[in-house]
């Protein structure tokens, strides 16, 4: 039955890429050209769909973050709801919003190209190009839409940022929609733009706006102002987990607060902000009109306070320049924290820069605010920034705008009196310090100034500084006592203040020494307040408040799938209250009473995941009685252990008494991973406990454990035959050792080695032990296991080698070194090659010279992991043996480190012979030798052609921005179109380093040679711009070398977009030569292709008569047959001569083929084969069918014949639909019934909303 079917979306066969980044689980997956998904855990979160050949770009599914869908693509009711889409509904009176008689809207919504980047944090933007017309008319108006979609945050929501920048063309327009009932229009009216379709699945709409409307009831249509609406549900079959998606009207929109349009009606749930609710918009010919939307995909029901914020952002953040990438700090660190915390915020957004010396007045012009986390320390008498980065700097700062300072940001260019007059404090050479990193209170010196206004002091774990150098008196606004026991000055120190400079303000906050003590609640408010002042001059940012009651109240009804809303709040309570000892046991003390009162199981096994981050011996008591609760003591357990002080052990061992099972079970691995010393006792009766699972969980606390007690209490148990016993002897020796008890740990490790009864892995493991316990007798035992029978101990002896600390080549091992089998050699020379220390050198010496081949290649390894200059030679002579020697030796080349192996490299290059040479100037780009690179740069015009070839290829990875004219240069001298071409990669490199686009290419185009100059057009067409695509233009027209045309119009043919189409069609018209020729009509096929039908066909007929080929004539015949088809099935009378029921809502036969989507042929689940046939009044050439299935991907047919008068013209398997159709093509055959034998099907049946029979148009 279909009304039980949930439309899933799938691929077909399609490119994967993924980039590393924090969100591990995430990953792209993108169909070129079609569509891009962000898949999280393998499915998609959402997947956005641009096609030119679409109806309308839109994006489904759209996904909350635990996989539950929230979009409907093509519902049966309105199959033209494309899920999350833009649409007008009418443009001068023409419908742009449903289907027409041709089966697309009568106004056209043409997708012209569409730019996409994919960054590596997950952030998708789609820059896409549009016009609206009339069918068969001229363009009204154009639109540049822009679509950026944010990365899922910490609690899995993201964002969409939909922006439209529409341009009216030379006659006026009036966006309207079918008249609103305020209008007088019908009760339906008053829809279109920016759509949202609800999923099937969401039940119990709840509708909220920014006014404080609360709806849960039915309505249709509404039409009141807001400045956001939220739409949320519930997505499971059970009704308990909600999600939503709030859309966001921008305050520089016509009409905002815009009118909103809402359907909550049974399964129909839609919404949009409707700027034409209550009159026309029209536009005067020229206008441009720009409208801007944001919308959050979020779980949980929608939170009007939330929301309110979100909009704050949203209609205005704050732009925040963050200034890091060079400190005496972990500067990687602590950008990452600071980011995190701008964005968090919802008040900010935040770009990053590196590079100071590149300010200009341009560049900083966007930005609000500078926030310095740079410091050239300590260099700090060097003004490395420059004239003109300074004078734009400080001229940002006069003008108005803001800059923040935190830690040593503020202690640079002690030669520079403008900026440390702005800075006001610094590290002063003669006078300042600091003591250890400790605990400290910071008080709030000045309560009244906007930053600190209802602020309360908190505690910090941080660095303090004393005695900072000042310009003149400053405005604290908070101070901290410096005690002399922490090695401070014994006095109260300033740590965080402000100034002014022209209209611009400075704060400064000196606290934040590393990324855990900026991740401080108080100091990121602190820091967050400072930033928004320092920008605006006011602070709107709220205190942090403490509305415990009402959220405990709220927290004691949870279960899950609900609202976390509470759950949130409390976790934020927690972060804020963990570095306040006062309010951390203020808030555990309330968080304890709750599990004593009847809050719901949900509740309290979150509140003891709170408390095993806040609670204290205090807590203890109140977890403690959920141990003998069923559902709660694994929740009880966790919190205990984590919480680890001595009450909380004891709480534990007196719970062990008394449990049983699982319970017991857990609690004794508790304590084993806590190493209880005084658990000993209560755990020793365990082991002849009659649970098999109780038993082994003493057994492996007691290992863990390691005390001599423990050591005691598992001597006398019987060993069995699952190696329980044993493992936990090793444990416990190897904690033994550990804590410095290796009298104890020895024998024992001794006994496992040598035990018969011990597993292998356990008598490698305790000979591992033993060299640590032993450390005396450790080169003793690693050469008995290298010279011994067992080929894993030879392997561990090595592996001692390769990660101990101590451990040094000594005299004995390298005498014995003859002696070793060839095996232990092997071993040997790896471990220490692991090991990486120049100690190793001289064994790989004696290692290269012996007759054992596999040694001879171990000490090649060896010999490039420890080695440095000196090794150059010993490498080079190896790689003038075998193939496999040289490799290794190549190999070992690139790891090689030390001051001078460049060098050592590249002269050795330069006496090389020319194999050998090429191999070299590989192994310096795989190094990364940029000093190498003037070498490298003459290779490339070697007169050895593999010289040349590696030389290019080093190029790519060493280049920078700087060096392109010495590869335009370069690319001048070389003449062969292979070393022009394996030279683009590295131009392409340099010109992107340096963000260059066309330009730098196109300077002396014409005076190269026109080999040059064709290598350049190739390259010009990959960088591509308007500047390129009027390069390759001109020359397409006007040069006089047939090579440099060619590469012009090959340009032209594959570029993105359609732009160049009419310039193809011009070339395939003028030119004579017949590769150009050839490429012209193929690249204006290819871009005639992505058009409209009716724009495509006029352009395709025009090529049928420039074509010259066969070949070329044959393609453009087939796609004006494509293009030109007219469905004619519609004059047919369908049945079905399976003699199967209709199913469901089905209609019958004929409503396969009337036309009407809304309608669709369906019969009985489940059956081996379906019959579905046209008989048609006349024979008629058939060219192929078009399928619309009742749903993408389900309920359709995907394994069929097609048959002609009862002849098999087509077989389909596994049939892949674009947007729920299915194009087949059919040799041209005279057909007068056509039939699908359909064997296969998505879904429980192949459903069919629409069967049309193409045939040739007129």
């Amino acid at each position: 039955m279909k009304h039980l079917a949930t439309p899933l979306l799938l691929f077909g066969a399609l490119t994967m890429s993924s980039a590393h980044a924090a969100q591990a689980n995430l990953q792209w997956q993108e169909e070129t050209g079609r569509h891009v998904s962000l898949l999280k855990d393998g499915q998609p979160l959402w997947s956005f769909r641009f096609a030119p050949d679409l109806v309308k770009s839109h994006f489904h599914p759209l996904c909350t973050a635990d996989g539950h869908h929230l979009t409907w693509l093509s519902p049966a009711d309105h199959v033209w709801h494309y899920a999350f889409w833009h649409s007008w509904k009418l443009i001068n009176g023409v419908n742009y919003w449903e289907p027409g008689k041709s089966g697309r809207p009568d106004g056209c919504s043409d997708i012209l190209g569409t730019q996409v980047e994919l960054r590596p944090d997950f952030t998708a933007v789609f820059r896409m190009q549009l016009s609206y017309h009339p069918m068969g008319k001229p363009v009204l108006m154009t639109e540049e839409r822009t679509i950026t979609v944010t990365p899922p945050d910490e609690r899995g929501e993201y964002r969409i940022d939909w922006q439209m920048d529409l341009k009216v063309a030379d006659q006026p327009v009036t966006l309207d929609c079918t008249p609103s009932p305020k209008r007088g229009g019908p009760a339906h009216g008053g829809y279109g733009g920016l759509s949202f379709r609800a999923a099937r699945e969401m039940k119990n709409y709840r509708v909220i706006d920014s006014t404080g409307w609360v709806n849960e009831a039915k309505v249709h249509g509404r039409g009141e102002p807001a400045r956001w609406m939220d739409f949320s549900g519930t997505l499971d079959a059970a009704g308990q987990v909600w999600g939503g998606i709030a859309l966001f009207d921008h305050p520089a929109n016509p009409r905002h607060p815009t009118p909103w349009y809402v359907i909550q009606d049974g399964t129909f749930g839609y919404f949009c902000p409707s700027i034409f609710f209550n009159e026309p918009l029209p536009l005067k010919a020229g206008e441009q009109l720009t409208l801007r939307y944001r919308a959050l995909i979020h779980g949980g029901k929608g939170d009007p306070a939330a929301l309110d914020r979100e909009f704050q952002a949203y209609a205005q953040p704050i732009r925040v320049l963050l200034l890091t990438g060079k400190n005496n700090h972990n500067w990687k660190e602590t950008t990452a924290v600071l980011e995190k915390m701008y964005k968090d915020s919802g008040r900010f957004s935040v770009d990053t820069a590196t590079e100071p010396s590149k300010f200009t007045a341009e560049m900083l012009k966007p930005y609000d605010a500078i926030v310095s986390n740079w410091t050239n320390w300590p260099n700090v008498n060097d003004r490395e920034w420059g004239a003109e980065a300074e004078k734009a700097f400080m001229d940002f700062v006069r003008g108005g705008k803001g800059v923040v300072f935190l830690h040593a940001a503020g202690s640079v260019f002690y030669t520079w009196p403008e900026f440390q007059e702005l800075s006001g404090s610094w590290w002063d050479m003669k006078q300042t310090g600091h003591g250890r990193v400790h605990e400290f209170t910071v008080k709030m010196a000045d309560a009244g100034h906007p930053i600190t206004k209802g602020l309360k002091e908190f505690q910090t774990r941080d660095e303090l500084w004393h005695r900072m150098g000042t310009a003149g008196s400053l405005n604290v606004l908070c101070t901290a006592f410096s005690d002399k026991n922490n090695g401070g000055s014994g006095q109260d120190e300033p740590i965080v203040h402000w100034r002014t400079m022209g209209k611009g303000r400075c704060f400064y906050n000196v606290l934040g020494h590393d990324g855990a003590a900026m991740s401080t609640p108080g100091f990121q408010i602190l820091t967050l307040r400072g930033t928004e002042w320092a920008a605006t001059g006011a602070v709107t940012l709220s205190p942090p408040s403490s509305d415990l009651g009402a959220v405990l109240d709220r927290l004691m009804t949870y279960r899950a799938g609900e609202s976390r809303a509470a759950l949130t709040r409390v976790e934020k309570l927690v972060r804020q209250a963990s570095g306040d000892a006062a309010e951390r046991a203020k808030l555990a003390a309330s968080l304890a009473e709750l599990l004593k009162s009847d809050a719901t199981p949900d509740a309290k096994a979150f509140v003891c995941d709170q408390l095993s981050v806040i609670g204290d011996d205090a807590s203890v008591a109140a977890i403690a009685l959920l141990l003998k609760d069923g559902q709660l003591n694994l929740a009880a357990r966790l919190a205990l252990q984590r919480i680890a002080t001595p009450p909380a052990l004891k709480a534990l061992r007196d719970a062990l008494k008394d449990a049983q099972g699982a319970s017991k079970t857990g609690i004794a691995a508790s304590l084993g991973a806590l190493r209880d010393a005084a658990a000993v006792p209560s755990l020793q009766p365990l082991l002849n406990d009659a649970d098999a699972q109780v038993k082994a969980a003493a057994l492996q606390a007691l290992g863990r454990i390691g005390t001599p007690e423990a050591a005691d209490a598992l001597k006398d148990v019987q060993p069995g035959a699952d190696g329980l016993l044993q493992d936990a002897l090793l444990q416990c020796a190897l904690r033994l050792t550990e804590t410095g008890r290796k009298d104890r740990a020895a024998p024992m490790l001794e006994e496992l080695r040598t035990d018969k009864a011990s597993s292998p892995a356990i008598r490698l493991a305790a000979f591992r032990g033993l060299l640590e316990a032993q450390p005396d007798r450790a080169e003793e035992r690693v050469l008995e296991a290298l010279t011994g029978a067992d080929g894993s101990l030879a392997a561990a002896a090595a592996q001692h080698l390769a990660s101990s600390k101590s451990f040094a080549v000594s005299a004995k091992l390298t005498e014995q070194w003859e002696k070793l089998p060839a095996p232990a050699k092997c071993a040997l020379l790896e471990g220490l090659a692991q090991r990486g220390k120049p100690d190793a050198l001289p064994l790989a010496v004696k290692g290269f010279a012996d007759s054992d081949a596999a040694v001879r290649r171990a000490a090649l390894t060896c010999a490039g992991a420890t080695g440095d200059a000196t090794t150059v030679a010993l490498l080079l002579k190896a790689a003038a043996g075998n193939d496999d020697d040289r490799k290794i030796a190549m190999s070992g080349l690139v790891r090689l480190r030390g001051e001078g192996v460049d060098a050592a490299i590249v002269e050795a290059a330069r006496a090389a012979e020319p194999k050998l040479r090429a191999e070299l100037i590989r192994v310096l780009g795989e190094r990364s030798a940029r000093s190498a690179l003037p070498f490298i740069l003459a290779e490339g015009s070697s007169a050895d052609g593999a010289c040349r070839r590696a030389a290019f290829s080093a190029i790519a990875r060493l280049v920078k921005g700087d060096d392109l004219p010495e590869l335009l240069k370069l690319q001048g001298k070389l003449a062969e179109d292979d070393d022009l071409q394996a030279l683009e990669p590295a131009i392409l490199a340099a010109c992107r380093a340096a963000g260059l686009q066309a330009s730098a290419l196109t300077v002396g185009l014409d005076q190269a040679p026109p080999a040059v100059q064709a290598t350049r057009l190739r390259l010009l067409a990959t960088l591509g711009g308007a500047d390129a695509l009027a390069a390759l233009r001109e020359r397409a027209r006007s040069s006089q070398d047939p090579a440099v045309v060619a590469a012009a119009v090959r340009g032209l043919a594959d570029w993105p977009d359609t732009a160049p189409l009419a310039d193809l069609l011009a070339l395939a018209k003028d030119v004579k030569e017949v590769q150009p020729h050839v490429l012209a009509v193929r690249g204006a096929l290819k871009m005639a292709s992505r058009q409209p039908q009716k724009d495509a066909l006029p352009i395709l007929k025009q090529l049928a008569d420039l074509a010259r080929r066969d070949e070329e004539k044959a393609q453009i015949q087939s796609a004006i047959q494509r293009f030109g088809a007219v469905n004619i099935a519609t004059r047919g009378k369908a049945s079905s001569p399976d003699n199967l029921e209709k199913d469901g809502d089905a209609g019958g036969d004929q409503a396969a083929i009337d036309g009407n989507p809304a309608t669709y042929w369906d019969e009985t689940d489940g059956r081996k084969l379906y019959i579905l046939r046209v008989d048609l009044p006349e024979k008629t050439d058939v060219l192929g069918l078009r399928i619309t299935g009742w749903a993408h991907h389900n309920f359709a047919p995907k394994d069929f014949q097609v048959l002609c008068d009862g002849q098999a013209v087509k077989e389909v398997r596994n049939a892949v639909y674009q947007e729920n159709v299915l194009t087949v093509d059919v040799p041209k055959t005279p057909c007068q019934a056509v039939e699908l034998k359909i064997t296969g099907y998505y879904g429980g049946s192949p459903a069919i909303r629409e069967l049309e029979i193409l045939a040739p148009g007129e």
